[in-house]
């Protein structure tokens, strides 16, 4: 069912109007031309310096390499001083040969911590303008796990930003910049994850952890799009059964279905509360929550099997440009 809620919003909101959707091959009609994913940056403490010839290498084979040594009169290096790491190391798009290499020049104890990962997925698409339409609608789609009413969702300058300013697992969407490794226009989407325990929770431990990733694994329990009928969630809210029929008022020759324009209303002013000129489904699923209603029967799951099959891991010795 496609509903018009002012030109600055997404046109509709899905035509999820039974229990299954078709598998895409593009999303919500925006070709993707190839879906590149990697590990945008990642913090791991490492236990001695690194020789300057090392650190070198090392930079040659990531985007970017930030090395900083802890400092011992420090409060936040203290704890990490004693239990035996001398360096941070910030890789960002890290090459598989940046882990393999650590993992030959680091073989003693204290093993290589691993306390923060970001990992990445760039939807590219055929023009900027498409790009620029995929983070509405991956925000109005998109189900955060975990997510809870008390989370923050940001629109900064064009950037999404879903959980906690300073908390250990955050969603970052834009469509602003180039993908990195290829140059072309593309919508990014980052899982940022920090704190050792956090991390281990991804399964990732060691360097060989790293190495050994499974991304389509990943994506396919963190990029969870859900479809939703304006209809059906107007009746939700009503405290309506979604088989009863829609409850029609007629005024003479004016008629009006109730549960659509009360789906509708609701979209609208969650989409401009808070200084927001968009939909959320993490401040959807928030609102109903709040007013104790239940959204069950209303999204339907969008398959993405097709694009996770096209998925390909990239490192930064892959990129053209």
């Amino acid at each position: 069912m496609t509903t018009h809620l002012g030109a600055a919003m997404v046109a509709s909101y899905g035509a999820a109007t039974s229990g299954e959707t078709a598998a895409p091959t593009t999303l919500n009609g925006i070709p993707i031309k190839q879906a590149l994913t990697y590990f945008d940056t990642v913090w791991i403490w490492i236990p001695r310096y690194l020789e300057p010839w090392e650190r070198d290498t090392l930079m040659s084979l990531c985007g970017r390499l930030i090395y900083r040594p802890a400092l011992r009169a420090s409060e936040s290096d203290r704890w990490m001083w004693r239990l035996g790491y001398r360096v941070r190391l910030v890789l960002q798009q890290p090459s598989d040969e940046a882990f393999q290499f650590l993992q030959q020049k680091l073989s003693g104890q204290p093993a290589p911590l691993i306390n923060r990962v970001d990992v990445a997925l760039d939807l590219i698409s055929g023009s900027l303008a498409d790009a620029e339409k995929l983070p509405l609608y991956i925000d109005s789609s998109l189900y955060k796990p975990y997510h809870r009413p008390a989370h923050i969702v940001t629109d900064y300058q064009g950037t999404t930003y879903i959980g906690f300013k300073n908390g250990y697992t955050k969603y970052v969407i834009y469509a602003d910049k180039p993908s990195r490794h290829i140059g072309l226009p593309c919508c990014h989407l980052e899982c940022r994850f920090q704190s050792t325990r956090v991390v281990s929770a991804l399964g990732i431990r060691s360097i060989t952890d790293l190495l050994a990733f499974d991304y389509i694994g990943f994506w396919s329990k963190r990029l969870r799009l859900y479809q939703y009928d304006v209809e059906a969630l107007g009746k939700r809210w009503n405290r309506r059964r979604l088989n009863h029929p829609p409850r029609i008022v007629r005024y003479g020759k004016w008629t009006r279905n109730l549960d659509k324009w009360t789906g509708a209303v609701i979209l609208r002013l969650l989409a401009t509360t808070g200084g927001k000129d968009k939909l959320f489904l993490a401040d959807l699923l928030a609102h109903f929550t709040c007013y104790g209603r239940s959204l069950a029967g209303v999204l339907v799951p969008v398959d993405i099997g097709n694009l996770l099959g096209t998925l390909r891991p990239v490192g930064f010795n892959n990129r053209s440009v």
